[in-house]
């Protein structure tokens, strides 16, 4: 930037919440207590830190990417819950930047709009600190679609190679990509031959068959770096087409997750509904106005949430792959809706005033009420079988413990998973035991510091000199009850 040349007002607006966005996210970044998938997540991660390699397995968990990606933080800031949730959060506050080459289109109130919604909509904030592939998968898919809707409208190359490269971080994150890569090439193929006159006649000269070239193999050579593990890995490659179906054609994947058809309506009417009718509002606008870069957007969410809606296998963090769309959408609305009142009395206008403030307050206090009060509790929807805070507080009283005690020991004795135990305790002097080992009595007279029981008729009866009880919830489903040898102070 020259020196001297004055700072576009919308590029104020997109850093303001940008680091608004990033700034809360780190704020709150250990507030709730690791999900089972987290742990098995920083299970991967810890594997990949310490044998310097990740080999991608298509039967148990999503794409390599996250793992990838998630190095830089661990180096900086070692094994902890800030390094395994950094990289969602920096890219969740990062699809504020992805408004940079529409905030012409969208103008100011229209680039804030959007801005303020990806930084506060409660549930892209809960899922942008969650280490899971969700808000990765969701940064690329939106990157990709900024990318592709930039070409249309400007022929420039360089848009098509950020599109591919985004694109094929998008297959290297989730099986899913089988069905948003084709969605969103098929809406961008739709939007470039029938909304650019002249085009298809243009794609027949030297120079653009060569730029989609350029491009294909931009997408292949990311997509096979990453999935054979910077080629340490070839098989990746080829199981990299096997997870899609092993995740399409194995039940037991999707069991205890089926959902009827109304089910993320549901989570958008009462959670999201400012931003839902905004979005709809946009899209139904950009339809109408025939506007080839946010009917992109609009053909887009609308596809994907009647295809997620049709799936009986559903969870909550799907959710953000339809709010992220509709807040660009959102800010569409707005900014045409300015450009319409200006024309027209000013008590049309104060009524729509009104309602942005309304969703405004509306937003702001669902965000507080899920992300602050009760993100870990059963109420919170989005909280799916979520470790609870009060296991937080039994496992942050067990790690002061080990701070302590040199010889500390822990033993858990359960049927039942206990993610993401053995990550946060990977480090510690832990004996795991399953139920069919029920002399619960001798396991504590085996000189172990702290044992966690599984929850039954036999350890609930349990109540040994020399130990201190706590009952607990792991998480919805898992009761446990923790002893504490009483001889070990914690200051």
């Amino acid at each position: 930037m020259p020196f001297g040349k004055k700072i576009e007002k919308e590029t104020l607006i997109l850093l303001f919440f940008f680091l608004l966005a990033f700034s809360l996210r780190l704020a709150l970044i250990e507030h709730r207590p690791l999900h089972h998938d987290e742990g098995v997540n920083g299970y991967f991660m810890t594997g990949l830190m310490e044998r310097g390699h990740y080999a991608y397995n298509p039967e148990n968990y999503h794409g390599p990417s996250f793992y990838f990606l998630s190095v830089i933080p661990f180096i900086l800031f070692g094994k902890n819950v800030l390094a395994l949730r950094f990289m969602p959060a920096l890219l969740g506050s990062m699809l504020v930047l992805l408004l940079f080459p529409l905030k012409k289109r969208l103008g100011f109130a229209g680039t804030a709009t959007t801005a303020f919604f990806v930084c506060f909509s409660p549930a892209l904030f809960y899922y942008s600190i969650y280490a899971i592939h969700e808000i990765l998968f969701v940064f690329f898919s939106i990157a990709s679609i900024v990318s592709l809707v930039e070409f249309v409208e400007t022929a420039r190359e360089k848009w098509l190679y950020s599109a591919a490269v985004f694109l094929a971080f998008l297959f290297t994150t989730k099986e899913a990509s089988f069905y948003f890569g084709p969605l969103i090439l098929g809406i961008f193929a739709f939007s470039l031959f029938c909304c650019k006159p002249g085009i298809r006649s243009a794609f027949r000269k030297k120079r653009n068959i060569k730029m989609v070239f350029i491009a294909i193999c931009l997408f292949f050579a990311v997509y096979t770096v990453v999935f054979t593990s910077f080629f340490s890995n070839p098989q990746g490659l080829i199981d990299s087409v096997k997870g899609p179906f092993i995740w399409l054609t194995q039940p037991s994947l999707h069991a205890g997750h089926e959902k009827p058809f109304y089910y993320y309506f549901e989570l958008l009417f009462f959670y999201e509904f400012p931003l839902l009718a905004l979005g709809l509002l946009g899209a139904i606008v950009a339809f109408l106005k025939k506007n080839p870069s946010f009917s992109f957007f609009g053909v887009f969410v609308i596809a994907v949430l009647l295809a997620a809606s049709t799936v009986e296998y559903k969870v909550p963090w799907i959710l953000i792959n339809f709010l992220a769309p509709f807040a660009f959408l959102a800010g569409f609305f707005v900014k045409e809706s300015i450009d319409f009142l200006n024309e027209k009395n000013r008590f049309i206008a104060l009524a729509f005033i009104v309602f942005l403030l309304a969703s405004v307050f509306f937003t702001l206090m669902v965000f507080f009420a899920l992300n602050v009060e009760i993100p870990a509790s059963e109420e919170n929807k989005l909280a799916y079988v979520h470790t609870t805070m009060q296991a937080k507080s039994v496992i942050e009283k067990i790690t002061k413990m080990h701070e302590l005690d040199k010889g500390f020991t822990l033993a858990i004795v359960s049927k039942q998973s206990i993610w993401p135990l053995p990550w946060i305790f990977e480090d510690f002097n832990v004996t795991y035991y399953g139920l069919e080992e029920n002399n619960f009595e001798s396991i504590l007279n085996s000189g172990f510091t702290v044992v966690l029981f599984e929850k039954n008729g036999e350890s609930s009866a349990l109540n040994p000199e020399g130990f201190e009880k706590e009952p607990f919830s792991l998480r919805p489903g898992l009761d446990m009850i923790a002893f504490y040898k009483k001889n070990t102070q914690i200051e």
